[in-house]
């Protein structure tokens, strides 16, 4: 098996550094145990600003999310109904 040396804790094997780009093959430069290691530290002295940062990165994933979905229902219509109206459609939309 192939080994890598961590920037931290010195040489780990392959399989314990996560993916940092997928499609070129290249690993993190810390191994899993550090990265958690620095998170944990990265947490319990920044609390309120990683919840913060956390709380925006939420909204614009919702915000990206719901605009997606307006986008992808702004040309479509019911495949059951024919429905069209934006206000009204659904993923699970039916027709009674």
């Amino acid at each position: 098996m192939a080994t890598r040396k961590c920037i931290r804790c010195g040489p780990k094997d392959e399989s314990e550094f996560n993916l940092r780009d997928e499609k070129r093959g290249l690993f993190q430069y810390v191994c899993r145990d550090c990265q958690r290691e620095q998170m944990r530290n990265r947490y319990a002295s920044n609390k309120e600003n990683v919840l913060e940062i956390n709380r925006q990165s939420t909204q614009k994933s919702q915000m990206r999310a719901a605009s997606f979905i307006q986008e992808y229902l702004s040309d479509k219509s019911c495949a059951d109904c024919g429905e069209d109206d934006m206000d009204v459609l659904t993923f699970d939309h039916c027709a009674r």
